[in-house]
């Protein structure tokens, strides 16, 4: 059990940086990790804490010619584990609603969110590698993308919004928005278009096509510090939306050294309109000065766009 306090940001980088050793290690536990108000009602402290969950362990077989993308690839596009972040995530949730400790439930709603990032610092399975072959960056890239430990942040604009969320290992990853106005009016006229007879996902990957820019595809991500990779600067076009005659431009707002696309949204661009802060994300970089004062919080972004959200999940519901 470990005291924390409302401004020790160190501790949970602490925490954070040892979990991450062990991952790497291979030798990590399946734990929660938790924060517990203690009894004395004004103490600026809380507790952290962990439990544990049985889980029975997946598979991943690799040989010496496995490169480290594609033993990525097993896990992040793996559906078992996939399935099993659903069920990890539902007993988070049941967790953060009723955890007590001393008769006190967790009151501080300014831990609720540390708390959830603490939950999620650990791996969502308890992976087997048979060949433990030493994949420098891969511990740390299934970490990141299992949204550990991170702050988020929307940038607004009039055709498309940005969703940013920034990692205490300075990997920053990129999305659209869901409720930008472009996903919306496309979801609008895909359904007025066909009526009452179509298949919402089927009609967005037939009508909508995602293309990188083509110095991403190429660019060279080797390595532990990606030495050869391309600069990111805030105003690059990182991809295009083109949907019947229209090409969006999506800009990237950020500046940084490029890691990573998700050309999975290529093939599945409906990923865009769905999930688009999971599955949907557009680009990882390692962080380099980026301005972020244009960007505003989630709570204030959410407001701002209150009307968008309920004319999204209007069309939403008659997916068929």
């Amino acid at each position: 059990m470990l005291l924390c306090s409302k401004n020790s940001e160190e501790t949970y980088h602490n925490v954070i940086n040892t979990l991450l050793d062990d991952i790497k290690n291979f030798q990590v536990d399946e734990k929660y990790y938790f924060l517990i108000k203690q009894k004395q009602l004004e103490s600026p402290f809380f507790s952290l804490c962990k439990i544990n969950f049985r889980d029975d362990p997946i598979i991943i077989n690799t040989n010496n010619d496995t490169k480290e993308d594609e033993a990525f690839n097993l896990i992040f596009h793996n559906k078992k584990i996939l399935d099993k972040k659903k069920k990890k995530k539902q007993k988070e949730e049941g967790l953060i609603k009723n955890l007590t400790t001393c008769d006190n439930i967790i009151q501080d709603e300014e831990f609720i969110d540390k708390l959830s990032s603490l939950l999620k610092l650990n791996h969502d399975t308890n992976i087997i590698i048979e060949n433990k072959k030493n994949f420098d960056t891969l511990y740390k890239y299934y970490s990141f993308y299992d949204d550990t430990f991170n702050t988020s942040c929307f940038y607004i604009q009039d055709d498309y919004d940005l969703f940013l969320s920034k990692h205490v290992n300075g990997l920053y990853i990129l999305s659209i928005s869901k409720y930008s106005n472009i996903l919306k009016n496309i979801l609008s006229d895909l359904i007025n278009m066909n009526n009452d007879k179509y298949n919402l996902k089927d009609l967005i990957k037939q009508y909508v096509q995602i293309i990188f820019d083509p110095r991403l595809i190429n660019a060279d991500t080797s390595g532990k510090r990606k030495t050869k990779t391309i600069f990111i600067n805030d105003d690059m076009t990182i991809l295009n939306i083109i949907y019947k005659n229209n090409i969006y431009k999506i800009k990237s707002k950020i500046k940084g050294y490029y890691y990573d696309i998700n050309q999975n949204i290529v093939h599945n661009p409906y990923l865009l309109f769905y999930n688009t802060q999971d599955e949907g994300w557009l680009i990882i970089v390692k962080n380099k000065n980026t301005d972020l004062t244009k960007f505003v919080e989630a709570t204030d972004y959410y407001n701002k766009k209150k009307l968008c959200i309920e004319q999204y999940d209007e069309l939403i519901k008659k997916m068929k």
